[in-house]
């Protein structure tokens, strides 16, 4: 599965008061396929260095059910919300088990 395109639309910092201690971007998926109706995927991913904790890496479709307005707003420095803490190992996942059922069925 290739990283999709994703145009940034809004970059935090998690810990201010530190260099380098990782970042959340936040963006609209840009290649997307097929039909589509309404706006582009809200995609994010979480980079932080492992002293700061242990991410999947890569991007993630945002599932929350809150508007992609409330949730650019509700991004400040210095903190990830749990539901979107909860979609990025979701993701991760899902995309194993697809793995694993691949792998089984050949």
């Amino acid at each position: 599965m290739t990283d999709p395109e994703v145009r940034i639309i809004k970059e935090i910092t998690l810990y201010p008061h530190k260099s380098d201690s990782g970042r959340v971007q936040l963006g609209w998926q840009t290649n997307v396929t097929g039909m589509q109706a309404g706006p582009s995927p809200l995609m994010c991913r979480i980079l932080v260095p492992e002293q700061f904790g242990d991410y999947p890496v890569g991007w993630f479709p945002v599932q929350s059910e809150k508007s992609q307005t409330k949730i650019i707003k509700e991004l400040e420095d210095g903190f990830i919300p749990m539901w979107l803490a909860r979609d990025c190992f979701e993701h991760a996942w899902r995309i194993l088990r697809m793995k694993e059922e691949k792998e089984i069925s050949t």
